[in-house]
């Protein structure tokens, strides 16, 4: 009963007649089974439908109203779990095991042994295959990697897997106790991990991850990991020597890997010791920033999304607005200005545009979230 009110009100805001109100809450209910109802951070009993409501409720008039509504339905990207759990699929299939081959044919060749690299059933169901899959460390960089989901479908070892990316030294030296108990290391010499694999699930500036400060140092989640393989012996002493690291993204924007690619290069200067490499399962292209299209609709939607009155600023985080250059105030691009249309199932990325996810205002103010965020990091 509560979602026919909510169509009601639905239709009664945005000023359908009968024949208008069928048609489109026909694909109000298609958007919200498929896709919107799945999104994690609605209250219980509160679906898509009437935040939608709600949302549109914010907008003074019924031209801003129609077209805020064609933006979500136009704009939106939307990646719901089933699309995830894909991707994960995708990036154990693709890249994990296409990495681990690659060792089992060299220790082929290394020993004399003539080896079709393609011949995928001889090399998966190798001892050296599991040799090699067992002394991989994974390592998610947070909530949102998945890496359970990882650890189970890709049949991994409990004590290979970290959902903390800083471990303390009881769970390193568990983790290097357990490798040298494993059946698949066998008698294998070193019984450390020759690989390690960090996992995200979602970049759009790539500055959390690794950016330089002015004085030269780096900050972001990647130099801190480092420094804590490099300063700490007892996780030093967990890994070969010459280990590679090899960091996935299930979701990146192009802008993003290049960023990264260009600051990794730069970090290496500093520490040579550092092998590692960066590559995303699913890439997202220049559409999916909303300044990129410049056609009379969607300008006209920027200016609504820029009105101060759709623009929760108290709300923003120090980070958040830190990410601005001094004296740029176009708060309403998200974080480090990406203006993403982009929605993940479990969260909203604040690279994305505010006016999808920022709070509700103090008080009776109508600015209300479509997609309400949570600070996650």
């Amino acid at each position: 009963m509560r979602f026919e009110l909510a169509k009601q009100y639905l239709t009664q805001l945005m000023g359908w007649d009968d024949i208008e109100a069928r048609n489109e809450l026909q694909e109000v209910d298609l958007m919200s089974d498929i896709k919107y109802n799945s999104y994690d951070q609605y209250m219980p009993g509160i679906k898509f439908i009437g935040n939608f409501y709600l949302w549109l409720s914010q907008f003074d008039n019924l031209d801003d109203r129609k077209r805020m509504y064609g933006f979500v339905k136009k704009y939106i990207i939307y990646i719901n779990s089933n699309q995830i759990s894909h991707l994960i699929d995708l990036l154990y299939n693709t890249k994990i095991i296409p990495l681990i081959r690659e060792k089992v044919v060299a220790d082929y060749t290394a020993n004399g042994e003539k080896v079709n690299k393609f011949n995928y059933r001889r090399l998966d169901n190798s001892p050296e295959f599991k040799l090699h899959k067992r002394k991989t460390l994974f390592i998610g960089l947070s909530d949102g990697s998945h890496i359970d989901i990882i650890r189970r479908n890709s049949y991994l070892d409990n004590d290979q897997v970290l959902t903390n990316y800083y471990p303390d030294d009881n769970k390193i030296e568990e983790l290097a106790e357990e490798l040298g108990k494993s059946v698949d290391v066998g008698q294998d010499a070193t019984k450390k991990f020759e690989s390690i694999v960090l996992i995200d699930d979602f970049t759009a500036s790539g500055s959390s991850f690794i950016r330089q400060k002015p004085d030269g140092s780096f900050g972001g989640k990647l130099p801190k990991f480092f420094e804590a393989i490099h300063n700490n012996p007892k996780f030093r002493g967990v890994l070969e020597d010459g280990f590679d690291i090899h960091l996935y993204f299930l979701i990146a924007t192009q802008a993003s890997m290049a960023y990264i690619n260009q600051m990794l290069d730069e970090y290496k200067k500093q520490h040579t010791w550092l092998n590692v490499e960066v590559e995303c399962i699913d890439m997202l292209y220049e559409d999916a920033k909303f300044t990129n299209h410049q056609d009379a609709e969607a300008k006209a939607m920027m200016n609504i999304i820029k009105d101060p009155r759709y623009v929760n600023v108290p709300a923003f985080t120090e980070a958040y607005m830190n990410s601005y250059d001094a004296g740029d105030t176009r708060y309403h691009l998200g974080y480090k200005q990406c203006a993403l249309t982009v929605v993940l199932n479990h969260n909203t990325p604040n690279n994305s545009l505010p006016i999808i996810w920022q709070p509700k205002r103090e008080g009776s103010d109508p600015l209300y979230p479509l997609f309400y965020r949570i600070t996650r990091h």
